[in-house]
């Protein structure tokens, strides 16, 4: 049978836990705002990483640095966003996170590449086949992330391979020829 004195105690545990609990919970809820408030301040597009109003506590935030390098890539700083984007994606235990890093990546290499309009030039084809072997390497880490698929689609349109593109050789096409062999029946495969 439990003692009045020991009720009280377990009651004094419990209450000590959830008061500890809230807390915690109130002590997260605080760094949540700060780093939301932190990626909140960063503009859509920023030249450089001096424009920034970022606290340098939180400058080193994985979701900052994600922010940074999407507002350089619009900035049209594409050196110092892939310098960012490149290290979130080969240095994030988050898998959400290098996703994102990845997706921001390929859209500034295709966005680069479209500068001059929707011809492909010599000087805009690099950035193409960039921002397709980004979005590969994203789909195969998620296959599932759709706009990744629409923007490879799109890129691929801009830049086809293989068989759809147009050879510059000025060649002929091999023509195919049938071949008759007298006593030979012409079977499936087994």
């Amino acid at each position: 049978m439990i003692t009045r004195r020991s009720a009280h105690q377990l009651f004094a545990v419990a209450a000590a836990s959830l008061v500890g609990l809230m807390i915690w919970q109130l002590f997260a809820l605080y760094n949540n705002e700060q780093l939301r408030s932190a990626v909140n301040s960063i503009p859509n597009a920023i030249a450089t990483e001096d424009e920034l109003t970022v606290s340098k506590n939180m400058i080193d935030k994985p979701a900052v640095q994600l922010n940074l390098g999407s507002a350089l890539a619009n900035g049209d700083n594409l050196e110092d966003s892939e310098r960012v984007l490149t290290t979130l994606i080969n240095d994030s235990d988050d898998a959400t996170l290098r996703v994102d890093a990845q997706y921001n990546l390929a859209n500034a290499y295709l966005r680069e590449a479209l500068k001059d309009g929707q011809q492909i030039s010599s000087k805009s084809l690099p950035m193409v086949e960039l921002a397709k072997q980004r979005y590969r390497d994203l789909l195969s880490e998620a296959p599932e992330y759709w706009p990744a698929r629409y923007n490879l689609e799109r890129a691929l349109r801009l830049a086809p391979e293989g068989t759809d593109r147009d050879d510059d050789d000025g060649s002929e096409p091999v023509k195919s020829v049938n071949v008759i062999v007298p006593g030979f029946e012409k079977k499936d495969l087994p």
